[in-house]
């Protein structure tokens, strides 16, 4: 095992072990890589295009939505290449209970959204909304994930 999944590994022990999820803000360093699904106007697009992370450091995921559309953001191929904790509802901190970045997200009309993840495997996957229909208006990022 490699010293970067070793990391991988022990980081997220450390996070579901034992830091609240109210509290983990300032627990922990993380980088944080905002993405906005859609546009007040009602545009299906998805800003920034790209997102640049690297194997064995952390990042919160925070989804913005300020459309008057639900979008369910999902990445199956990037959902088996990270771990992932946490995924709340802001701005109460409420437990997402059913989602998963590889099966979806839901992000509700002004809502917002943050994950924490780890990614353990180099490669380029793809960020969308499960409506195809917004996907092919142009809501979709691509993630790439460096050594």
């Amino acid at each position: 095992m490699n010293a970067r999944l070793k990391f991988a590994a022990a980081t997220l022990c450390a996070m579901l072990l034992g830091i609240p999820a109210a509290q983990s803000d300032d627990y922990f360093a993380s980088t944080d890589l905002y993405v906005e699904l859609g546009t007040a106007e009602g545009d299906f697009a998805a800003f920034p295009g790209n997102l640049k992370v690297e194997v064995g450091e952390i990042y919160r995921l925070i989804l913005r939505n300020p459309s008057p559309f639900t979008h369910v953001a999902m990445a199956p191929e990037f959902g088996g290449t990270v771990v992932t904790t946490g995924i709340r509802r802001l701005p109460q901190g409420v437990p997402h209970m059913t989602g998963t970045i590889a099966g979806g997200i839901e992000v509700r009309s002004g809502e917002t959204t943050e994950l924490y993840f780890v990614p353990f495997k180099q490669g380029r996957y793809k960020l969308f909304c499960e409506d195809r229909m917004h996907t092919v208006a142009g809501m979709e990022i691509t993630i790439d994930v460096a050594e």
